[in-house]
C-alpha cells in the first residue's frame, strides 16, 4: 500500500512541475498577457458605453426638467390665503373671497371680486340717462358670481298708495294713475337667504321711460335695507330685505332735449289728440352688494323688473 502512495505522489509532483514550467513559458504568458489586455478592453468599451448612455439620459432629463418644472409649474402666490374675521356666517378672507355658513349648515363661496367689484360704486344719474331700454335692461337676475343665486332669489315691487296699503306690482303689470299727480310709492324687496340678509346693501334705481326715451329717473342707495325674517326654526328661516320708499316727486329729469320736451308735452298735452302721450314704462333695478361693512365688498349682481303705468287724463 505504502508503494503505491509514494508512487501516486510521485505522479502529482511530475504533473505539477510540468504545469509550473508551462506557465513559465514564453509562449503562455504571450497568451494570457494577450486575454488580460482583450478583457481590460473590453471593460473600457462597457464603461464608454455605459457614460454615454449616462450622459444621454441626463442630456434628455436637463431639456425635459424646465418643461416639466419651469414653465408649466404652477407658481403659488406670494402670501397665503389666510382669514381676516368672521362676522355671523360670513367670513373674509385676505386675497377678498368670502365664504358664508348658512343655516342649513352648507357652504356658499364667493370668488375673488374683479376689480371695480370690490367696492360700492352707485349708479350715476349720467349712466342712467343713457341707458337704452332695449340694450341695457335685461329683466330678471344678471349675477356678477354665480353662486349668488344660492343667495338670492326672488324680488318684488311693492307699491304703496295714500293710506298706506301696500301691493305687489308683477311684473309688467298696469298701474293706473293721473300725470298731475302725486305717484305712488315704490320700493323693491329681495328674498335673501337669511345668513346673509344682514350683510346686505341695495341700490335702487328707477327710469321712466316714455316713448323709447328715460325722462325721469330715481336714486336711492340704502347701505342697511330693512330686513325682515320669517320661519319658526333657524334651518327654516328666510329674509326678505326692502329698500326705502321712492316717490316720483324725488325723481329727477334727464338732462337732455328729448327727455325735456317729452317731459312738457306730457304736462300740458291735448288728451284728446291722437298723438297724447298715454303710457310709460317704468323699469326698477336693484343693484346688490355684500359687505362685512369693515371695507370688504363683493358685488352680486342686478335684478331688473318692469311695470307699465297708463296715464289717465285729469278730471277737472
Amino acid at each position: 500500500m505504502s508503494d503505491m502512495i509514494n508512487k501516486l505522489r510521485g505522479i502529482a509532483d511530475e504533473a505539477g512541475n510540468d504545469a509550473a514550467e508551462n506557465l513559465r513559458s514564453p509562449d503562455t504568458i504571450a497568451v494570457l498577457d494577450h486575454r488580460v489586455r482583450r478583457g481590460v478592453r473590453r471593460r473600457r468599451a462597457r464603461i464608454a458605453s455605459t457614460a454615454v448612455a449616462a450622459t444621454v439620459v441626463l442630456g434628455g432629463v436637463g431639456v425635459m426638467a424646465p418643461i416639466l418644472f419651469g414653465q408649466d409649474q404652477v407658481t403659488p402666490n406670494d402670501e397665503p390665503r389666510t382669514v381676516l374675521h368672521s362676522t355671523g356666517g360670513l367670513t373674509v378672507f385676505s386675497d377678498g373671497s368670502m365664504s358664508i355658513l348658512t343655516d342649513a349648515h352648507t357652504i356658499i363661496d364667493l370668488a375673488v371680486p374683479e376689480e371695480g367689484n370690490d367696492r360700492i360704486v352707485p349708479t350715476s344719474n349720467t349712466e342712467v340717462c343713457a341707458w337704452d331700454p332695449d340694450t341695457d335692461l335685461n329683466i330678471g337676475w344678471d349675477f356678477v358670481d354665480a353662486n349668488g343665486s344660492q343667495l338670492l332669489t326672488f324680488v318684488f315691487v311693492e307699491s304703496e298708495d295714500y293710506d298706506g296699503n301696500v301691493t305687489v306690482v308683477p311684473y309688467g303689470d298696469v298701474v293706473e294713475m293721473v300725470p298731475s299727480h302725486e305717484a305712488p310709492s315704490i320700493r323693491v324687496a329681495v328674498n335673501a337667504n337669511s345668513a346673509i340678509a344682514d350683510h346686505l346693501v341695495v341700490q335702487l334705481t328707477s327710469i321712466e321711460v316714455i316713448e323709447g326715451v328715460p325722462v325721469y329717473y330715481g336714486l336711492q342707495l340704502d347701505s342697511q335695507p330693512d330686513v325682515t325674517f320669517h320661519g319658526t326654526s333657524t334651518e327654516n328661516r328666510a329674509a326678505v330685505v326692502r329698500t326705502t320708499y321712492s316717490n316720483r316727486e324725488l325723481k329727477g329729469i334727464c338732462d337732455n332735449p328729448e327727455s325735456l320736451e317729452i317731459k312738457n308735452r306730457l304736462s300740458s298735452q291735448d288728451w284728446d289728440d291722437p298723438d297724447a302721450i298715454t303710457r310709460s314704462d317704468v323699469y326698477f333695478i336693484a343693484d346688490v352688494w355684500v359687505t362685512d361693512r369693515l371695507g370688504n365688498v363683493t358685488y352680486l349682481g342686478r335684478n331688473t323688473s318692469w311695470a307699465v303705468i297708463k296715464f289717465l287724463e285729469p278730471q277737472s
